[in-house]
């Protein structure tokens, strides 16, 4: 089983020169060129490529003596069930015309070729089915016999056209029987899928009545709104109290002067009054200023809600009253 027994096949296989005559028949210049070139491959390493060329001059030219070269480049490629499949082919076909030595020496390869590879009984539920191993069609189903592997890790695949195909890895030995189901499903392969259906017409649309909806409701455009009759109130009332507390104020004062040139008044009557005209002066002061901000407010009502509806009616009244000064209203 090593490279250099191929050099004694080599010069067999060579007597397929024009004019041998063999049982398979006459070869081909096609078979001999592949064949050639299958030797110069296989002396320069390249052993793949020297297999095509070794099967491609066996199909043009079918001799048992390149099955020789096979099985040695199968060996070469650790392609054990190959190699086991060509030396088997080798000395079946050969018959009596193979030498005693080299049947003695096939049949020792062949012995220990059966330590390395396992036989798969593979059960598929389709029939004209293609089985491959490691991607490489070895049988059609249904298989009268178990599927020979090399031992190692293997994928075993079946596949038919128009269905989708399944695999299963398995890991083998050499010597294993093992039985594995593959079961292909009635389904159409992703690229033989057929085109769908054209889609139905669409409907004609449905015309529906709109619903006439009420008008928008007119704008309405009032006076001045709430809040500026409001503003205003509260200016007329802050106004009034500002007039009323100036004038007591005023009334202070006189009788603070009064007191002040009238003789017999005591320092603390002085200081009272005093103190009387000062807090009149100061409480009208604040009213005046407060009035002055409202009157602004009511004049910026005037110009900015003049034309809105208010959408709330609001009430209020001004308490004007002796030490009280506010405005009630409920909204």
């Amino acid at each position: 089983m090593k490279r250099t027994r191929l050099a004694f096949c080599l010069a067999a296989a060579f007597a397929l020169a024009p004019g041998a005559a063999h049982a398979q028949g006459a070869p081909t210049d096609q078979a001999r060129a592949h064949f050639t070139r299958g030797v110069d491959l296989f002396r320069e390493g390249d052993f793949r490529a020297a297999m095509i060329e070794f099967q491609r001059a066996y199909d043009a030219a079918p001799n048992y003596k390149v099955l020789y070269n096979l099985g040695q480049t199968s060996l070469e490629l650790q392609d054990y069930a190959g190699a086991l499949k060509a030396f088997s082919g080798y000395l079946e076909q050969g018959g009596k015309d193979v030498p005693a030595a080299r049947r003695a020496q096939v049949e020792t390869d062949l012995h220990k070729l059966e330590s390395r590879v396992a036989r798969v009984q593979v059960t598929v539920n389709v029939e004209g089915a293609d089985v491959l191993v490691d991607d490489v069609p070895v049988a059609k189903t249904p298989l009268r016999e178990p599927v020979v592997v090399s031992e190692g890790r293997r994928k075993i695949t079946v596949a038919k056209a128009g269905l989708a195909p399944v695999s299963r890895v398995i890991d083998v030995a050499g010597g294993d029987r093992p039985t594995i189901s593959l079961e292909v499903a009635e389904t159409k392969a992703p690229n033989n899928e057929p085109a769908p259906p054209p889609a139905p017409p669409p409907a004609a649309p449905v015309q529906n009545t709109p619903i006439a909806e009420p008008p928008p409701p007119a704008p309405v455009h009032g006076g001045p709104s709430t809040g500026f009759w409001i503003g205003l109130s509260t200016t007329a009332a802050l106004g009034v109290a500002t007039g009323v507390l100036g004038g007591l104020a005023l009334s202070a004062k006189s009788d603070f002067d009064a007191k002040v040139s009238q003789p017999g008044v005591t320092t603390q009557q002085v200081d009272d009054a005093r103190n009387k005209t000062r807090n009149f002066a100061l409480a009208t002061d604040i009213t005046g200023g407060v009035t002055i901000a409202m009157a602004i407010t009511t004049v910026v009502l005037a110009f900015t809600t003049g034309g809105k509806k208010e959408s709330s009616h609001a009430h209020a009244h001004a308490i004007v009253g002796p030490g009280t000064l506010g405005i009630a209203g409920c909204f």
